[in-house]
């Protein structure tokens, strides 16, 4: 996967989802981060990401 998906910066939608699992996948290694914690280390600000 390249940068350009994780930062949010190509317009898809695609990107998006790709930014959620990311986001999932973090929280499962780092329980103790907050949802907005982890969004911001990836420097995603305007990613609504649902609780599931």
């Amino acid at each position: 996967m390249n940068r350009g998906t994780l930062n949010g910066k190509s317009g898809s939608g695609r990107t998006k989802k790709i930014n959620q699992t990311i986001i999932k996948n973090l929280l499962k290694r780092n329980p103790t981060k907050s949802l907005s914690a982890v969004a911001k280390d990836l420097g995603i600000h305007k990613t609504i990401v649902s609780k599931e």
